[in-house]
């Protein structure tokens, strides 16, 4: 069975559209399979892998805060960071009372995806908070009011829900000792809403120019990928090559060139059927279900990644939504 998953999942890069897209994919997933099993073969535990997870979003998160309160990314080209202008046009804002609103990138290429990491790393915190009084308990308070903070200035409203889910899942396991956890997020939130509470408020304005524009986006990506998954059902058309498939078609200038180039449907499961198809979906199954199918119910960070995958297409996608996706791996198998 294990035998048949695989070569379901090999199969659909046999038919691709984009040999060289469906290359740098898999050169992707085959250096994050490297680094789980060099982790895994060194026994790092859990715990330190969680530890230092969360040391590594300190700079992001505090970049974060800095971007909104000037209203700008530097660009840093020895970190990959690409200069944000809220001006600019494809800079990921919010239009409230006048004025365009830069939303909090930290080092990463989009806020969505700065929230999803975060989103991750609440639970991650929670999970590991110290019971005992102490220097170490006060740091992750202080880390947790943090990541809280920059959470909330991404606008990302699908990082906002993994998390409270995640944390959520997190109490079901166990109550005891989070209160501190969860005061310190209600302040958090509470004292950032208030300070961008005008950004906030155009957010949830689903009538806004710029929030209607991103729903058209999304709903147009979604129906012509169902329309390419209907041509090619059963392999799909390769790995990475679903924004080469829409562009083929050029269905966005005859529909409306104000909409942009073409991106793919927000949604991860959609983007797997079109990449692979009937056959490579069934590799998915077979093999996640040889690993273990209950983690999905109780694991905090495997519900959060849930969520942002029904929402955004970056955990299959992109190197940074795929990394987030090994990190939540190796959050819930490291021994």
């Amino acid at each position: 069975m294990i035998a048949i998953g695989v070569i379901s999942l090999l199969i659909p890069a046999v038919f691709t559209f984009s040999p060289r897209a469906t290359l740098q994919w898999w050169m992707e997933t085959g250096l994050l399979i490297g680094f789980a099993m060099a982790l895994t073969r060194m026994q790092i535990p859990r715990a330190e892998f969680s530890k230092w997870f969360v040391f590594s979003l300190i700079p992001h998160a505090l970049l974060a805060l800095w971007q909104f309160f000037v209203q700008a990314v530097v660009g840093i080209k020895w970190f990959g960071i690409a200069a944000q202008d809220p001006l600019a046009r494809g800079v990921s804002v919010i239009a409230a009372a006048g004025h365009r609103i830069l939303r909090a990138y930290g080092g990463l290429p989009h806020p969505n995806i700065l929230g999803g990491w975060l989103a991750i790393a609440l639970p991650s915190l929670t999970t590991s908070f110290p019971l005992r009084a102490g220097r170490e308990k006060w740091l992750w308070l202080a880390i947790t009011f943090l990541f809280t903070s920059a959470l909330v200035l991404t606008f990302s409203r699908a990082a906002w829900i993994a998390a409270a889910i995640g944390i959520m899942f997190v109490l079901i396991k166990d109550r005891r000792g989070y209160a501190a956890v969860l005061s310190t997020i209600a302040v958090a939130v509470a004292l950032t809403g208030f300070i961008a509470r005008v950004p906030l408020f155009a957010r949830a304005d689903l009538t806004e120019r710029l929030e209607t524009k991103s729903f058209n986006e999304r709903a147009f990506a979604w129906r012509q990928g169902w329309e390419i998954f209907r041509e090619h059902p059963l392999v799909g058309i390769g790995y990475g090559s679903t924004i080469l498939g829409l562009s083929e078609k050029d269905p966005w200038k005859k529909h409306d060139a104000s909409l942009g180039s073409p991106v793919p449907p927000h949604n991860v499961p959609q983007l797997v059927l079109i990449e692979l198809g009937l056959l490579g979906l069934l590799g998915i199954v077979i093999l996640y279900g040889y690993s273990s199918t209950h983690l999905l119910i109780y694991s905090p960070f495997i519900s959060s990644l849930f969520i942002l995958s029904i929402f955004d297409h970056y955990p299959w996608s992109l190197w940074s939504g795929k990394a987030l996706v090994m990190t939540v791996y190796l959050l819930t198998f490291l021994l």
